[in-house]
């Protein structure tokens, strides 16, 4: 499992598998080393290199964007939170796919993908985070105050981000089955029910 961010930051898109990688952090050069040990062993092994792209779903730690606004609506929900959400940059796009379509796909590549090849695992929908969070908003149906928060923001933030899946779609058959509507409903559930458990 590598990453999408080996492509770094790109002035086109979608990114297809033939880009070209140009990674921007230690996590992204890290990932792109092992890919290459990965490719070197790749027909003995039988070893199947996916690149997903940003996946959300329920049980997603809430240091991540759309796990921690969730949470953060459902302390709301329950009186424990002021009625505020600190969020970071809202403008950038993300390719969102939900994590259970993403193990599915990789379910797929590894009875059907080629040895050596790499997948892209996305949903090649590009969505800014605001409309996720108004989206969530919408669903918790609270009235809450948006609030930037410096602590998270990101200095080298990507600004755009979509994914072209169609050689992985190609060689299974995959592509996406649960919406992001139904996407953020399951992670705003998931989010109450842990919250419910932390509270007496």
């Amino acid at each position: 499992i590598s990453s999408s961010e080996v492509y770094g930051h790109p002035e086109s898109l979608p990114l297809s598998e033939s880009r070209t990688a140009e990674p921007r952090s230690t996590y992204a050069r890290a990932k792109l080393a092992a890919e290459a040990v990965c490719a070197q062993r790749a027909a003995a092994m039988e070893i199947v290199i996916a690149r997903p792209f940003t996946h959300i779903g329920p049980g997603q730690d809430e240091r991540f964007a759309v796990a921690g606004w969730a949470r953060q609506l459902a302390r709301i929900e329950r009186g424990l939170q002021a009625p505020e959400i600190a969020v970071g940059a809202l403008d950038a796009t993300r390719d969102l796919t939900d994590v259970r379509d993403v193990v599915r796909a990789y379910g797929l590549l590894l009875e059907q993908g080629q040895p050596g090849t790499i997948y892209n695992v996305c949903s090649g929908r590009e969505t800014a985070m605001r409309e996720v969070l108004d989206t969530l908003i919408a669903l918790s149906r609270q009235a809450v105050q948006v609030t930037p928060d410096a602590a998270r923001m990101r200095a080298a933030e990507q600004q755009r981000l979509r994914g072209d899946a169609g050689r992985l779609e190609a060689a299974t058959g995959w592509r996406p089955q649960i919406s992001l509507a139904q996407t953020l409903s399951d992670v705003l559930e998931d989010a109450r029910a842990r919250v419910a458990q932390e509270t007496p």
